[in-house]
C-alpha cells in the first residue's frame, strides 16, 4: 500500500480549490474509494500514485485508476496501445 494514496484519501486529490476541505470529492466518496482500493489490491496489482489519483499497474503497464467524481466513485480501466 502506498503512503501517497493514504495521504490522498485524507487530504484529497489537490486538483481543485476544494483540496483539504470537507467538500472535496475524495471526502464525499472516501468509504467507497477505500473499498475499491482494497478490492483492487486483492487482485495483486501494483499500487502507484499518478495523475493525482491511485493508479494500479501490472508488469509496469497501467491497468486502472480509482477516482472520485462529483456524483460517484469509479474504477476507470485504461487501454494500453498494443
Amino acid at each position: 500500500m502506498s503512503p501517497k494514496i493514504d495521504t490522498h484519501l485524507i487530504d484529497g486529490c489537490g486538483r481543485c480549490s476544494l483540496y483539504k476541505t470537507p467538500q472535496c470529492k475524495v471526502h464525499t466518496w472516501q468509504a467507497e474509494l477505500k473499498l475499491l482500493r482494497s478490492l483492487v489490491l486483492e487482485c495483486g496489482l501494483e499500487e502507484e500514485y499518478k495523475w493525482s489519483q491511485p493508479c494500479y499497474t501490472c508488469q509496469s503497464k497501467n491497468v486502472l485508476i480509482v477516482t472520485a467524481f462529483k456524483s460517484y466513485a469509479a474504477l476507470r480501466f485504461l487501454k494500453e496501445p498494443y
